[in-house]
């Protein structure tokens, strides 16, 4: 069995910055990737997305795993997971 520092230090070295409350979807330091409207959440367009991701990690920011990662955040937020 690995121990934690094995693990982390077998993982992938890529920036760790989305995050998800139950609330909210956001890129550390607080750009919020998500909005409510009509009793429902809604990511903010992918090129908002993809402008928030370069702005932080710049142009090699990897955008066909971020805007995934936010539509399927997205959808848990509204089913209440």
């Amino acid at each position: 069995m690995m121990d934690m520092a094995e693990r982390i230090s077998a993982r992938p070295m890529v920036p760790r910055s989305l995050i998800c409350t139950p609330q909210a979807i956001w890129f550390w330091p607080g750009i919020t990737l998500n909005y409510a409207r009509g009793g429902q959440i809604h990511a903010v367009s992918r090129a908002a997305i993809l402008q928030a991701a370069t702005m932080l990690h710049g142009p090699e920011a990897n955008f066909s795993r971020i805007v995934p990662a936010v539509e399927t955040a997205t959808g848990l937020l509204n089913v209440g997971r």
